[in-house]
Formats: C-alpha cells, structure tokens, sequence
C-alpha cells in the first residue's frame, strides 16, 4: 500500500484514488476514540477486579472461621499433622513414626515401613513449613489448604475468562 502525504493510506477503487485517514488517524490508544472511552473502560475493570476480590476474600473469611479449631479429625488430618510434624525435623525422610521401630524393606514400601509414601509429599512439607515459621498448633496445619483453595478459586476464574467469557470466569468461581 502506498501512503498519502497527510499520513493516510491511498485506496484506490475503479473510478477514482482517494486519501483516507489510516487506523492510527482515526482511534488512539487500544482503538478508543475519546477520553470518556478510556474512563468507561476503567471503570468496568475496576468493577470487575472488585467482584473477582470480594469472591476471594468472602471465600478466604468463610474458611478462616474454622481455621485455629483444636480438635483434629482423627483419620486423614491427624496422620498428615504427624507426618508433616516429622518432616519438619528431617526434610527429606516423611516418617510416621519418628522412632525407627522398623528397618527400611524397599520391596514392601506400603506397609511395612515407617516411611510415609501413601500421599505425594509437597502438601506435607507445606504444613511442615508452616509449622517451622508458625509453630506446631491446629492454624499452621489448616493454613496452607486455606491459601491453595483460595488460589484455587483464583485460577479457576482465569481459566474461565481465557477460555469462554468474564462472565464464565465468575460463575466459575462462585461455584
């Protein structure tokens, strides 16, 4: 394409070549055309960031309302407090039982050893982090589920938005 003097693009059609104004002629920044533009747009993505930051923040608070509880749940969340309460000691190693009472077989690794291979151990050695900057109590336990479940809920909003619509991405999230 050729350029016109004023900076347009010449188009040229069967009958006549004619100036017309270019895309940078006519729109500014992100093809708005005026100042009021650019503040509706503001203003919809400052509601839109508000929503989304009142989702996470009312789904953190309903979950910090149980967080420091003492009484631990017997099966799953007492063997994990342990776990993590041992591997804060030794990182490497998630033991349930920190006395070694039995050797170490690696043919029979599911029963009959002390070492804990039943979960995948990142979870555990965020509680056991926790317990290191927090101490050993039910609230640095609970924590590191609030914090993920709360990113959850973050992500599962942007997935929503990049794959459908915004409005996807806050159903989504509400769910």
């Amino acid at each position: 394409m050729l350029s016109c003097q004023s900076g347009g693009v010449l188009r040229m059609t069967s009958k006549k070549i004619s100036c017309h104004p270019g895309w940078h002629a006519r729109k500014t920044v992100d093809g708005m055309q005026s100042y009021k533009d650019f503040l509706a747009l503001l203003k919809r993505r400052y509601i839109a960031l508000s929503l989304l930051l009142l989702m996470i923040l009312g789904s953190a608070a309903l979950k910090l309302y149980n967080l420091g509880h003492e009484d631990i749940l017997f099966w799953d969340e007492l063997l994990h407090a342990i776990v993590a309460r041992n591997l804060a000691k030794h990182p490497l190693q998630p033991t349930l039982y920190d006395p070694h009472y039995l050797p170490y077989d690696y043919r029979n690794w599911w029963i009959g050893n002390h070492v804990w291979l039943h979960k995948p151990p990142l979870a555990l050695w965020q509680i056991a982090f926790s317990y290191t900057i927090l101490g050993v109590n039910a609230f640095a336990l609970r924590l590191p589920s609030l914090i993920l479940s709360t990113l959850t809920l973050t992500f599962t909003y942007l997935i929503g938005v990049e794959l459908y619509s915004r409005k996807v991405g806050y159903a989504a999230a509400f769910l």
